[in-house]
């Protein structure tokens, strides 16, 4: 594992929860927001990761 990537992995996993608190605090969730909203995050955080790797 690349130790740049370390730092970057807190950091993107302490938004995720940050912005998964705001999220489910300001909506009433159903199942398939929440799907959706973490796969949004997910596929927005390999194409980061993956562009810093180049």
């Amino acid at each position: 594992m690349d130790w740049f990537l370390f730092p970057v992995i807190i950091e993107h996993l302490l938004f995720y929860f940050g912005s998964f608190m705001a999220y489910s605090f300001s909506f009433p969730l159903s199942s398939s927001h929440l799907l959706k909203f973490l796969i949004f995050n997910l596929d927005m955080d390999f194409l980061i990761a993956s562009g810093r790797c180049l």
